[in-house]
């Protein structure tokens, strides 16, 4: 058959022809000519403002009051030859990389479910998964306490089963400790994986099936490789979560061999007379986490971390998938066995992962019932006087009403600069957007404990420390990058042609987004405000240093008597805490079903 010549029309444009536009996104404004100076980049001046504040100016004081006269790196060099420093640093990373690969197997299959089972299984999965990301880790770590106890459920169960003849020691243990990281940490790790799994399309899977491919084989050749994003990002996060984390090994751990960060917050509560050395301690902490941050950088861009479904994974490893083709036939026998068998090692992950995130949670709830002082299982005699003594208890009810007055300040003051932060990232047209995107991510992945140490050196100076406007200061870190993350996701689902009309009418861009975008995107704003609010209200770290003798949020209430005694009334504190955020959660999912119905627009917490 002879091919007809056909003539194709020359679509290059010429001097007569009009320019048109690419196309962009819907919420994001056309490209068009602009000076250099683009005045959208003016929103970004006060969240750098408030970041050089609560960033830059605290590390520069940390390095400075670090080098004392007369002998200027004499801490430096303690810290770097004595033996107690030395192995409870390389004990950091040795624990976090444990955690990392235990969150890694663990969350893998659970993140899976989530995404790909049937719905009904994803729903219930996902909000399993969710509720515990926002419960405080303090109380999750309480729950594990209980079950750690002398007699608790885990020594309970194996007393009755005659594997032991006296209850173990579970408490203040390497295993506790790693049990209790991972479990804390598994939804940072979860929520990454499910980000990018939920973007793969199963039709490529099915077609790897129809052409012969069981399967083990698609799912090692065709869904892995795509959901790789999804775990360097969710390695990289829980890495470094892991070491900046000290709450958990702190109460797991008790007083032996300790990681860094807990000989860190411990020497800062004593560093009065001395804050040259506890400065010197959380340097070495940071440069620790900044050499890690850049090593991962030359293999996986930093962004993925908070964007995971738009990184690439790097092809250098091409030649350890192909490798891996030399087991397919090993896969096809995998392959030919019944699905229920080679899924079985899933699911039973991916149980064990639920377990991990609800048991500490509901231990904690049944022990709030229980009349005896002591963690008993299971507690057959059950009261509610607990209820009573905290709700007649001021210092409590003082504790809880300040850390709802604190979450709400915080929520107005972070939402309004992200607000302005996510519209200068979503529609201004200026280079380095994202370098400035990680720059206000950089709270998510970098060690608390040693940023509030500096940040308490610049309040002390301003006269800050102690008071509630530096507490508001200091949640306002970590609920910035969160906040913003939530807000630009929004402003891009929307459709910024709207507003180029409601401009075009004659409104001014102020009035513009008042009027068509912020009702549009109400629900939105609001969901993000509630997520600050719940950052704010389970704030621990930054409370502890900054908030001195007079505040007592709830959650460092609790911190303080975890330290002092072990009671019921504590579970009844994390029973509030929980239902808080359960709370909020529900006013959340309710709020995105209206904003659905009522617009079109999709969306869920995550």
């Amino acid at each position: 058959m002879t091919g007809v010549p056909v003539r194709v029309p020359d679509l290059r444009p010429t001097a007569d022809s009009p320019q048109q536009d690419p196309p962009t996104d819907a919420g994001a404004p056309a490209p068009t000519r602009r000076s250099r100076f683009d005045r959208t980049a003016l929103l970004l001046l006060p969240v750098l403002a408030f970041y050089a504040l609560t960033l830059a100016y605290p590390v520069v004081r940390l390095a400075t009051q670090s080098l004392p006269a007369g002998d200027p790196f004499r801490h430096y060099r303690t810290l770097l030859t004595e033996s107690l420093y030395l192995e409870a640093l390389g004990r950091t990373f040795v624990y976090a990389a444990v955690a990392m690969l235990g969150a890694l197997v663990i969350g893998y299959p659970l993140a899976y479910l989530m995404s790909h089972g049937p719905r009904l299984v994803r729903a219930t999965v996902t909000t399993l998964v969710v509720i515990p990301f926002f419960v405080a880790l303090l109380v999750r770590t309480f729950g594990w306490m209980t079950i750690f106890a002398r007699n608790g459920p885990v020594n309970t169960v194996l007393l009755k089963l005659g594997v032991v003849d006296e209850p173990l020691q579970l408490m203040y243990t390497q295993q506790a400790v790693l049990i209790g990281m991972i479990a804390v940490l598994l939804p940072y790790m979860v929520l990454p994986l499910y980000t990018v799994m939920r973007r793969i399309d199963p039709r490529l899977t099915q077609a790897a099936n129809g052409l012969g491919a069981g399967g083990p084989a698609a799912f090692a050749f065709v869904f892995l490789p795509l959901s790789m994003p999804g775990v360097l990002a969710g390695c990289v996060l829980v890495f470094m979560l892991g070491l900046g984390f000290f709450i958990t090994p702190d109460l797991l751990g008790g007083s032996g061999e300790q990681v860094y960060p807990v000989l860190l917050n411990r020497t800062l509560t004593t560093a009065v007379g001395e804050p040259a050395f506890a400065s010197a301690m959380s340097m070495v902490l940071l440069v620790a986490a900044f050499v890690v941050l850049l090593a991962v950088s030359r293999v996986v861009p930093i962004g993925s971390i908070w964007r995971p479904e738009n990184a690439a994974v790097s092809r250098r490893g091409g030649g350890a998938l192909d490798a891996g083709w030399r087991s397919a036939t090993v896969l096809a026998r995998v392959g030919r066995l019944p699905s229920a068998v080679y899924r079985l090692p899933g699911h039973l992950l991916a149980g064990l992962g639920l377990a991990l995130c609800l048991v500490p949670m509901l231990a904690a709830v049944l022990m709030s019932f229980q009349r005896s002082t002591f963690a008993a299982f299971p507690s057959t005699d059950l009261t509610t006087n607990w209820y009573q003594e905290f709700l007649a208890d001021s210092r409590w009810v003082d504790a809880f009403l300040t850390s709802i007055r604190l979450g709400v300040v915080v929520a107005v003051l972070v939402t309004v600069l992200s607000t302005l932060a996510a519209l200068a990232l979503v529609r201004g047209t200026f280079p380095g957007k994202d370098l400035i995107m990680g720059l206000i991510a950089t709270p998510l992945i970098i060690p608390s404990v040693a940023l509030a140490f500096g940040l308490y050196l610049v309040l002390f100076n301003l006269r800050l420390d102690g008071s509630f406007t530096g507490l508001v200061i200091g949640h306002a870190i970590p609920a910035v990058p969160l906040v913003t993350l939530i807000l630009v996701a929004n402003l891009r689902a929307f459709d910024y042609r709207l507003e180029q009309a409601a401009r075009g009418l004659g409104a001014s861009p102020v009035r513009a987004f008042l009027t068509v975008t912020f009702p549009v995107l109400r629900p939105g704003f609001l969901v993000a405000a509630f997520f600050g609010f719940l950052t704010s209200f389970d704030e621990l770290v930054f409370t502890i240093s900054l908030a001195g003798t007079g505040l007592r949020t709830l959650p460092l209430r609790l911190w303080e008597d975890l330290h002092v005694r072990f009671s019921p009334i504590l579970a009844v504190v994390s029973v509030a805490e929980m239902l808080v955020v359960i709370t909020v959660l529900g006013v959340v999912a309710l709020m995105l079903r209206l904003r659905q119905r009522r617009t079109g627009m999709k969306g869920s917490i995550l």
